[in-house]
């Protein structure tokens, strides 16, 4: 199974602030919960096809520990850097931890770009943007979707949901009343 999700925020001082909670442990040890109830296939053997994967755009965490938490945590990871990703630990430290499959700046998966921060419009190329970065503000363009933890109930969101939205979004009126007539206007855009 493939998930993606972004900012975690692990470790980070002031996080528990925004999203409600007592403190970074209380905030930390509710983000590894959810990501548990959802992340659940550990391989078995070294047959590793049957873990699942998860694609973390950007904003992880903000010290080594926190990494090393992550690299506890079930499934083999493939992270996007965000702005905060190496200011506590480098592309290289991220790469050597055991689950940590691959480390990209900017990715392209299937009909979609992976990054952290929303890519310029002119960017596109014709593809989707699954990004991070803007915590519970989204883009009103049918081309983006925002997987920051805010708007995934604090989870890693299924591969076939995030396919799922993109597709709800090819339906003019389900785009007026999600995102807006500014959203629609641009979609009628040739």
């Amino acid at each position: 199974m493939t998930y993606m999700c972004a900012d975690l925020h692990l470790t980070h001082k002031q996080i528990h602030h925004y999203r409600g909670f007592d403190s970074t442990q209380a905030h930390d040890d509710f983000v590894e919960k959810r990501w548990l109830e959802t992340i659940t296939k550990k391989a078995k053997s070294p047959c590793v096809e049957k873990q699942d994967t998860v694609f973390i755009l950007g904003d992880v965490s903000f010290s080594r520990e926190g990494w090393e938490r992550l690299d506890s945590w079930p499934g083999f990871k493939t992270i996007i850097l965000g702005n905060h990703c190496t200011e506590y630990a480098d592309a290289k430290y991220i790469s050597s931890l055991k689950t940590v499959k691959a480390v990209h700046g900017l990715m392209k998966y299937k009909t979609a770009w992976l990054s952290h921060a929303p890519l310029h419009p002119d960017h596109l190329r014709g593809k989707r943007n699954i990004h991070g970065h803007l915590h519970g503000t989204i883009v009103k363009d049918r081309r983006y979707l925002n997987v920051s933890l805010e708007n995934t109930d604090m989870a890693p969101i299924h591969l076939d949901k995030v396919l799922a939205e993109f597709e709800r979004r090819q339906n003019l009126a389900y785009v007026y009343e999600t995102l807006g007539r500014e959203a629609l206007f641009r979609a009628l855009l040739p």
